[in-house]
């Protein structure tokens, strides 16, 4: 790995921490919202019109059994994408329904206009190219024991980009939702570079100039470490150990830039900005 080339990853890697962090646990509930009782609530997305700015939820989609973890909208498509500490993926419609009625919500989605929020997608209406959840990717986190702490969707709607605990990248297709590429960024990946960086200088071998030596190296390492025990790596989600009002609210994000072809992801050695047509850090 180089600072010029970003590390894909191996899926033949069966190192355990391949695998990343345990999924969140499912008791808890939303920072937003005081359930009246200890499970209800948890996983609800509460959506609200900024029309009316009504307090009430025009729709309550309950899709998830765990807390939400990460949220983005497909605004090209009319679809919402939501992922839980559990690593389980939805896709939802997020269109609003014509000629209906407009009154207000009463948390359930009154209103026939609403009515449609919440709902599977469709390829007519999302611009989704299959049949079964089983011929994409969106088991693959699950399957990895691991869950997205951010999300993000390309402005052109064709991708979208996943940051998982475990601290790979996955890029996938939104028509398909099956993974085009996946960027490594565990620590271990740094190590490797760092410690062939300070073999070439002891050897007296020439080196980047724009790499990152070891003492430097070791100071962000160490901060990488403190943000496992925060929310920034649970999706802003609360557990028994990592709690919001001793960590803060800072969260972990990732982004495309306005023309689709590249993504910007938060690494130990700065933002590296990827073109997603190359694989190659610009």
């Amino acid at each position: 790995a180089s600072a010029s080339t970003p590390s894909l990853a191996d899926d033949s890697d069966s190192d355990d921490d391949d695998d990343g962090p345990a999924p969140q646990p499912s008791a808890g509930g939303l920072a937003a919202t005081a359930p009246p009782k200890k499970d209800e609530g948890v996983g609800a997305i509460y959506v609200f019109s900024t029309v009316t700015l009504s307090p009430l939820p025009v729709r309550i989609v309950k899709l998830h059994a765990s807390p939400v973890t990460a949220l983005a909208y497909n605004a090209v498509h009319n679809c919402a994408i939501s992922c839980d500490g559990k690593g389980v993926i939805e896709l939802w419609n997020g269109s609003i329904l014509a000629g209906g009625a407009t009154g207000g919500g009463d948390g359930e989605g009154a209103g026939d206009e609403f009515a449609s929020i919440g709902s599977s997608p469709v390829a007519a209406r999302n611009g989704i190219d299959f049949q079964s959840k089983f011929s994409t990717s969106l088991y693959d986190l699950m399957k990895k024991k691991t869950f997205a702490v951010a999300l993000a969707v390309s402005p052109t709607g064709t991708n979208f980009a996943l940051y998982g605990a475990d601290r790979k990248i996955r890029i996938l297709d939104y028509a398909t939702c099956n993974t085009v590429v996946t960027y490594d960024e565990r620590p271990k990946v740094y190590d490797k570079m760092v410690q062939k960086r300070a073999d070439k200088l002891a050897r007296g071998e020439s080196v980047d100039p724009s790499g990152i030596d070891a003492i430097e190296y070791g100071k962000r390492a160490a901060t990488e470490r403190e943000m496992d025990d925060t929310v920034i790596m649970s999706g802003g989600t609360e557990t028994e150990n990592v709690l919001m009002r001793d960590s803060g609210s800072q969260l972990l994000s990732l982004q495309f830039d306005p023309t689709g072809r590249y993504i910007l992801i938060p690494t130990i050695l700065g933002i590296k900005v990827i073109n997603l047509r190359t694989n190659k850090c610009i």
